[in-house]
């Protein structure tokens, strides 16, 4: 899932290129898709890359999660603040914090990933409209 077009139209051209049959790009903002039925709570993992604070993320990706389902968010300097700043997002979206650990790959120094899991349904008023996860984090 991505919002920008043009990152669309790479995705898809290296899904084809790769022959990736099972793999599919999708144009859409995440506020928004996770209120379709067919997106959901269906998933058994979400991930994504560092575009927001650790709440934001964490309301943008949960939802697609079925209870039992994994986050996975890879995390620069400054993680622990993030950490304890999303423990009211993650009491509020049902998830609980599994691990937070430094990637022990050379060319990845300085990354760490957090992971959590969905202990429960996302409430349905979550995500919140576009632009307010990332505007006022829960």
């Amino acid at each position: 899932m991505e919002a920008t077009g043009k990152k669309v139209a790479f995705l898809e051209a290296a899904i084809q290129a790769l022959e990736l049959s099972s793999v599919r790009a999708v144009h859409a903002r995440a506020e928004t898709l996770a209120h379709d039925a067919g997106y959901r709570g269906v998933f058994d993992v979400a991930t994504a890359r560092a575009v927001a604070p650790l709440p934001a993320l964490l309301e943008f990706c949960l939802t697609f999660c079925r209870p039992g389902g994994w986050g996975i968010f890879p995390k620069g300097a400054g993680v622990d603040g993030e950490v304890a700043g999303a423990r009211r997002a993650l009491e509020i979206l049902g998830a609980r914090l599994v691990a937070v650990e430094p990637v022990q790959i050379e060319a990845l120094r300085g990354t760490t990933i957090v992971v959590v899991r969905l202990e429960r349904p996302v409430p349905e008023r979550y995500p919140r409209r576009p632009g307010m996860p990332a505007k006022r984090p829960l």
